[in-house]
């Protein structure tokens, strides 16, 4: 499909700039004596710009649709529910043209469904999200997905506010305004099963809450394409590449078969060429909300025992005192076992559901990342195979190397359109790969903002268990964790404990456990699947309990070295913090390698080679008068020269904002 149009179009401003005001004139040499100036950097960008111009849309703005995301998510993604007939024909190309005439004129009653849906979409210039899936994978799961993207951070936001109301609330009402007398008290509904339960209620309804006020502007083929009348039809499809370059991010609902639709790599390809890299593809893949979830509702399932458990810890100093060991050991070995024991014993009855949710994260993840690493666009499967001619010419005039760019597809040798083809399959295995791992992780780690989100019933239950002096009257857990009776200075550590322990411990504890999961199951894949499923299960369980004894080992630290002011024990508290940043540092690492596509010259170079002469175009316009003052070009060619180069000046692209 050629994109060309006989106009230059300010894409920024919105309106096209027409060379009418030029005089023609007969000389083609004038022309070639100036035109080459530009033909080379014009050449490499002119296919891209004409894609970023829109000539589609701007012929008929009313095919570029948007919907409201709240309207996406309606009924839990029901929109979802049936294939969409939009991607089955090409852009121009494939079965329009040889079905029957009668079909393309149906009656209006068979056309309602679709006419509501269309029409019910807004008109729109520009794009929040352009949303890229595949309609055989599951409704339910890319609800979640969708919910995921959209209402996690709400979610999170305003439990954590109800979090803190509550905790001020246990205070003045069950406290009496004492913050001391709430020792013993059981704080986990307040303080973790009312935050978490509107966690949830966000998540899964923050976009109703909200009425409107957090809704982006979402394009979905089923509702942005119509469905029935095929001359409508034509021209969305014809426009799609034009929809997915006027998008400011491309929401990918990842699937097993994603990579294996043709189309969805078109508008991969689209995207990441108009936008120069992956720096905003939103890679949401379908397992994610599902593993979250589940994770989340293990992990309020475990502290509402660990609740129940945590009185071990004064239990453990009470039968350590009648050892007769030094008070020091003492103090250091109640927190460490007390909290170790508890913690670990807790999370044990989560051990077998975890290992289904964990054995499905890794073998989905690993798959994903498997696909990408093989992903080969020849390979991708098309429902009408008229559309991978024209798709691989788009891809490659996107991602042709600056001798061919921006000539005719037809004319390219086919060295060079192989050579074009290969460097989006080396883009898609390497940048855009890495795009993804530092947005949700390598197989076995996970973002740290996400470890930190998997763990919010029980960082909910710090302040629970702060509050609670360890579920003991907070005087007796005062004098027999070491602190000599002193209250508030018990509360203050054992915060200081949790602090660590929610920003340093915690978070480590899911890629400790994916790799030793990864290690046990690679070891054991010959294994008898009992066999094999009771070690992957011993390995879980090891990781909650590396998790409990750090926390207790912090919290022992700690204890020492607040209670006896001793140089070493402080010494001792920083390295182990400076010991656990580290650890983060290496669990949670990211590298910051460059995103953007490699070309010789990009598209986007050009263009913005273009804008930069468009801001200095009064002193382009002397340095061409001065050369044309010095009998450059005759009397008479130089009056088509100026106006030549002043229309163009006036009318050079503007490059499109990164």
């Amino acid at each position: 499909m050629d994109y060309a149009m006989d106009v230059d179009t300010d894409v920024n401003m919105g309106h096209t700039v027409c060379d009418a005001s030029v005089p023609l004139n007969p000389n083609p040499d004038v022309q070639n004596q100036w035109g080459r100036r530009y033909s080379d950097m014009e050449a490499r960008s002119s296919y891209l710009h004409q894609l970023q111009a829109t000539p589609n849309v701007l012929r008929n703005p009313q095919i570029m649709r948007c919907v409201r995301s709240s309207k996406v998510l309606e009924g839990f993604g029901a929109i979802f529910r049936h294939q969409a007939a939009a991607k089955k024909k090409a852009m121009g190309v494939g079965g329009v043209e040889q079905q029957d005439a009668s079909a393309a004129i149906a009656d209006d009653k068979e056309h309602e469904a679709s006419d509501k849906a269309f029409y019910g979409t807004m008109q729109t210039t520009s794009i929040d999200g352009f949303v890229s899936h595949v309609w055989s994978a599951s409704r339910w799961r890319k609800a979640l997905a969708l919910l995921f993207y959209m209402n996690t951070g709400l979610a999170a936001g305003v439990a954590i506010i109800v979090w803190l109301l509550m905790a001020v609330h246990c205070v003045v009402v069950k406290g009496g305004g004492n913050i001391t007398a709430l020792g013993g008290r059981d704080l986990i509904i307040e303080l973790v099963w009312v935050p978490m339960a509107v966690f949830f209620v966000v998540f899964f309804f923050g976009h109703d809450l909200t009425r409107g006020a957090m809704d982006k502007n979402w394009w979905l083929d089923k509702l942005c394409i119509h469905q029935t009348r095929q001359d409508v039809q034509l021209e969305g499809l014809t426009a799609l590449p034009e929809f997915v370059a006027r998008s400011k991010r491309i929401i990918i609902l990842w699937s097993d078969t994603y990579f294996e639709r043709l189309w969805c790599n078109a508008e991969v390809a689209t995207f990441t060429s108009v936008n120069e890299g992956a720096e905003r593809v939103d890679v949401v893949p379908l397992w994610l909300a599902p593993w979250v979830l589940s994770t989340l509702v293990c992990d309020l399932l475990s502290i509402t025992l660990w609740n129940r458990l945590a009185v071990w810890i004064t239990d453990v100093g009470i039968a350590l005192s009648d050892e007769h060991l030094p008070e020091r050991v003492v103090f250091f070995l109640t927190p460490f076992l007390g909290i170790g024991a508890a913690m670990g014993t807790a999370y044990l009855p989560m051990v077998i559901p975890n290992f289904f949710s964990f054995t499905h994260k890794l073998e989905a993840h690993n798959t994903m990342l498997k696909h990408i690493d093989e992903f080969k666009l020849a390979s991708a499967k098309c429902s009408v195979e008229a559309d991978r001619e024209y798709i691989h010419a788009h891809v490659g005039q996107l991602f042709l190397q600056d001798d061919f760019a921006g000539g005719d597809w037809a004319k390219v040798p086919p060295e060079a359109k192989a050579e074009a083809l290969a460097a989006f399959d080396r883009f898609v295995q390497t940048k855009f790969k890495k795009s993804i791992t530092n947005r949700i992780g390598e197989v076995t780690r996970v973002p740290y903002s996400l470890a930190i989100l998997v763990f919010m019933p029980l960082n909910f239950a710090s302040l629970a268990n702060v509050l609670g002096c360890d579920n003991a009257p907070c005087k007796d857990a005062a004098v027999y964790e070491g602190y000599s009776g002193n209250v508030p200075e018990f509360m203050l550590t054992n915060g200081l404990s949790w602090g660590v322990g929610i920003f340093l411990v915690y978070p480590t504890a899911y890629p400790v456990m994916l790799m030793a999961l990864h290690r046990t199951m690679s070891a054991t894949k010959n294994w008898h699947r009992i066999l094999k499923g009771a070690a992957c299960m011993t390995s879980i369980a090891a990781s909650y309990y590396y998790m409990g004894f750090l926390e207790g080992l912090c919290a022992a630290v700690f204890v020492n070295a607040v209670t006896t002011v001793n140089f070493a024990w402080i010494i001792a508290a920083i390295v182990l913090v400076a010991c656990l940043i580290a650890w983060n540092l290496y669990l949670f690492r990211t590298e910051n390698e460059d995103l953007k596509l490699e070309r010789k010259v990009t598209p986007t170079d050009a263009t913005n080679n273009l804008q930069e002469q468009r801001r200095n175009k009064t002193s382009e316009r002397q340095g061409y008068h001065t050369i044309l003052e010095n009998d450059v070009f005759d009397d008479g060619d130089a009056d088509f020269a100026v106006a030549s180069m002043d229309s163009r000046l006036t009318s050079l692209p503007s490059a499109r904002s990164p």
